[in-house]
């Protein structure tokens, strides 16, 4: 999906309350979002936009990672699409038990394949209400390394989707790039303390 000529670059954030690897999903090259909030809200983000995720007040809503997209894809496409065959669940790890690539379309029907996450009506509901998948190569995933942010920037803290005054996105778009690498720097924060460590450089 390609950005509108006469478009401005958007900016969103919101609280990620549970931080387990499955939304955002940043592993094998690529940080997705494929589920939960903002995928289940209408919206028209496009290539060049970004989406980012402050942790809960108890975590002193740090931040927690940020991605720029470089593509936005319906589900059916990102379930066959060769890219993205890792990001399937399954029994082989921690990692891999958070595969957020779940839903299959057939016979008009969405079909989830999911192991531990997302496993109810509901959730299937919202997940496939809008079925796009925001997906990014250039991010910044903090999990456990997560940081607190300029007072400024404060007002982009907000519990559901927010899409932030531009200048303000701007600064913090900006922010990220001059503070951090775009790199996974650690474990998610909501996962058994016993798991091995990520890789730190992807």
């Amino acid at each position: 999906m390609n950005p509108r000529a006469d478009r401005a670059m958007q900016g969103c954030t919101y609280i990620v309350t549970a931080d387990s690897g499955f939304a955002p999903n940043p592993f094998w090259d690529w940080c997705t979002l494929a589920a939960c909030t903002p995928n289940h809200r209408q919206n028209d983000f496009a290539k060049g936009d970004w989406i980012a995720g402050f942790l809960s007040k108890q975590r002193e809503n740090h931040l927690l990672y940020a991605m720029q997209l470089s593509e936005v894809v319906d589900m059916s496409d990102y379930f066959t699409d060769k890219r993205f065959q890792q990001k399937k669940p399954n029994a082989g790890g921690w990692k891999e038990l958070r595969g957020d690539n779940v839903y299959e379309l057939k016979n008009g029907v969405w079909l989830p394949h999911t192991i531990l996450f997302h496993n109810t009506a509901k959730n299937h509901r919202q997940d496939t209400e809008f079925h796009k998948v925001f997906i990014a190569s250039r991010y910044w995933y903090l999990g456990q390394s997560h940081k607190a942010v300029p007072n400024k920037f404060k007002p982009l803290i907000v519990r559901y989707r927010h899409k932030s005054h531009a200048v303000l996105a701007t600064q913090f778009t900006q922010w990220i790039e001059q503070t951090f690498e775009p790199l996974v720097y650690g474990d998610p924060n909501d996962i058994c303390a016993h798991s091995t460590q990520l890789t730190r450089k992807r």
